[in-house]
C-alpha cells in the first residue's frame, strides 16, 4: 500500500493505492476514519485488483476544510469523492462505502454513472425525515458518535461502537484515526442533515440500475438489519444481505479474510 497526495482544489488529499491491475475498487471511510482502515484489503484475494483507498478532508493526513459548514457534509464529501474519481481516472471502478461512507456513496452514485457496482455496509439507507430510531440500534456511542470534542473516555466509547461486543483493545489505526479527525467534521455532519440536503436514499437503493451488494456484521451494535431488510433494492446481489460472521461495524478489518472474499465475489460477479 502506496500513499501520494492528490489536489483536488482547495484541499491536499491523501490516496492509498497499490500496483495490481484487476479491475478497480475503491473504499470509502466513515465518521472518524481514514483511508488507512482498509488496510487490510489490500492483501489476500483482493491483492490482483487495484485498490484505492484515501483520507477525506479533514480526516487522516488530508488537509482539513477552511469552509466546514459547506465541505464536512454528504453533499460536500460526496463532491470530493467524485472529484478523486474523475483525477485518478476511476469511473468504472466498484465502490465500496463503510456507515457514513456508505451515505457519502449513495449521495454520489448519481454522478457514478459508469460504475461497476457498489458496495455498503454499516450503512441503513434513509429518506427524510430520517427513520434514525428505525434503522439504528441504541449503543451508549451515539452519545459521541458527532460530537466535536471527546475527552479519552468518550474516545473509548466511540472506537466501542464500531466492533463487536466485548472489545477491550482497539487497533491502532483507529485510534490514530480518530485522534488525526478534524473535530468539528462530526458536528458538522449532523448539522448538515436537514431538508433537502441530502437524497433520499431509500429511493436511490430502489432506483439504482448498477448491482448493489449490501454486507452487514453479524454483531454490527449500531446498524439494524432487520431496517435494512424491508428496503426495496431491486438490483441486490444474491437477493440477501450478506452477513460477515463473527463482526461488528468494522467487519472489514475484523473479519478482513471473510469480507475480503465477498467483495472479490461480487466483482468476480459483475463480469
Amino acid at each position: 500500500m502506496q500513499n501520494t497526495t492528490l489536489h483536488i482544489a482547495p484541499h491536499d488529499i491523501v490516496v492509498y493505492e497499490n500496483d495490481g491491475s484487476g479491475p478497480p475498487i475503491v473504499f470509502i471511510h466513515g465518521n472518524s476514519g481514514a483511508g488507512s482502515i482498509f488496510s487490510k484489503q489490500f492483501e489476500g484475494v483482493l491483492a490482483t485488483h487495484k485498490i484505492v483507498s484515501f483520507d477525506f478532508p479533514g480526516h487522516g493526513g488530508s488537509s482539513r476544510a477552511s469552509k466546514p459548514a459547506e465541505v464536512y457534509t454528504l453533499r460536500g464529501f460526496a463532491d470530493v469523492l467524485v472529484k478523486l474519481v474523475q483525477a485518478k481516472n476511476l469511473q468504472k471502478a466498484v465502490f465500496v462505502g463503510l456507515s457514513l461512507g456508505g451515505h457519502i456513496l449513495l449521495e454520489a452514485t448519481a454522478q457514478l454513472t459508469e460504475a461497476a457496482g457498489f458496495v455498503i455496509h454499516g450503512t441503513p439507507p434513509i429518506a427524510f425525515p430520517p427513520a434514525m430510531q428505525e434503522a439504528f440500534l441504541p449503543h451508549p456511542s451515539a452519545a459521541v458518535n458527532f460530537k466535536p470534542d471527546l475527552n479519552e473516555e468518550e474516545k473509548q466509547l466511540f472506537l466501542s461502537g464500531q466492533f463487536k461486543p466485548g472489545t477491550e483493545t482497539f487497533p491502532d489505526t483507529y485510534k490514530n484515526a480518530l485522534e488525526q479527525t478534524d473535530p468539528i467534521t462530526r458536528s458538522s455532519v449532523a448539522a448538515g442533515l436537514g431538508p433537502g440536503t441530502y437524497a433520499d436514499e431509500i429511493e436511490v437503493v430502489g432506483h439504482l440500475t448498477q448491482p448493489l451488494a449490501v454486507l452487514h456484521g453479524e454483531h454490527d451494535q449500531l446498524i439494524n438489519l432487520e431496517y435494512i431488510k424491508k428496503l426495496s433494492m431491486p438490483t441486490l446481489w444474491r437477493e440477501e444481505v450478506q452477513i460477515v460472521k463473527g463482526a461488528g461495524h468494522a467487519c472489514q478489518w475484523e473479519e478482513a479474510s471473510q469480507y475480503n472474499q465477498l467483495i472479490y465475489d461480487f466483482v468476480a460477479s459483475l463480469s
